[in-house]
């Protein structure tokens, strides 16, 4: 297996390009390592970053339909911490004859040769259960997220991918082209929803919900961690998400803004 430290191993310039293929609108979260330090110990590292992402949604009001972008533009921050502990899912897993558990290291010539660490696993396969693939790679982080949870009750579909990265002279892919036309400064109105306390330890209060609206909070890697609706205010159970910058998007009928949030555990 790798370490933690060995696949969060980034270096100043570092550029990592990824995006989700589930099915959905063309979107891409893109990222370039702007700054890097460690702590005392030598345990946990820090990276500061500047982000480029977009998303896009379909409008059917129009004859033809098309399609309307949304891109995020900033800078951002992201730790890693027990460097030298192994990247591993499920030390003691249950086998049986509906669970199913994999993990190897290989070199990836999907990755341009670069060594990376796979698991695969499927729970409750004998009834259409979850299924999960994992890959990280050697100093690249999260290089595809894939989990299917085929429950009609509470389906899920997720699978995020990198397809471009950018490592001193070595260039991995094809780059996003993507570039905004213009970009809209979002004001504040009357239907904008307010969250507190930020930052957040352990519940979120979400208020000024007066439409029913899809609640969805993305890590900085894109990777959707929790989704819930409400159609009034209401408090968000946030305790077992680790600390870190997490991206609050809530959508419904008259709108789909985004919020920023801080997850700390001190």
């Amino acid at each position: 297996m790798l370490t933690i430290g060995e696949v969060f191993d980034f270096n100043i310039n570092d550029e990592f390009q990824s995006k989700d293929y589930s099915g959905v609108p063309p979107n891409a979260v893109r990222i370039k390592i702007m700054g890097k330090h460690f702590s005392a110990n030598n345990d946990t590292v820090f990276y500061s970053f500047h982000y480029d992402n977009y998303t896009s949604v379909p409008d059917m009001t129009t004859s033809p339909p098309h399609l309307v972008y949304t891109y995020s533009i900033g800078e951002d921050s992201i730790f890693y911490t027990s460097l030298d502990s192994l990247i591993n899912f499920q030390s003691n897993p249950v086998v049986d004859s509906c669970n199913f558990f994999h993990d190897t290291l290989y070199y990836s010539a999907q990755h341009c040769g670069s060594e990376v660490y796979e698991y695969n696993s499927c729970i409750a396969c004998c009834f259409e259960g979850q299924q999960y693939n994992f890959i990280y790679g050697k100093g690249l982080g999260v290089v595809r997220d894939f989990h299917n949870n085929s429950d009609p009750l509470d389906y899920v579909n997720v699978q995020r991918q990198m397809f471009y990265y950018r490592k001193g002279t070595l260039i991995c892919g094809v780059s996003d082209p993507t570039v905004p036309v213009s970009i809209n400064e979002k004001k504040k109105t009357k239907n904008d929803i307010i969250l507190y306390p930020n930052p957040v330890k352990d519940k979120l209060n979400l208020t000024n919900i007066t439409y029913q609206t899809n609640i969805e909070l993305f890590d900085m890697f894109g990777k959707l961690v929790l989704a819930t609706k409400s159609d009034c205010n209401t408090i968000v159970n946030i305790n077992e998400l680790i600390q870190g910058i997490y991206t609050v998007v809530a959508t419904n009928k008259e709108s789909r803004n985004c919020y920023k949030i801080v997850i700390t555990k001190e």
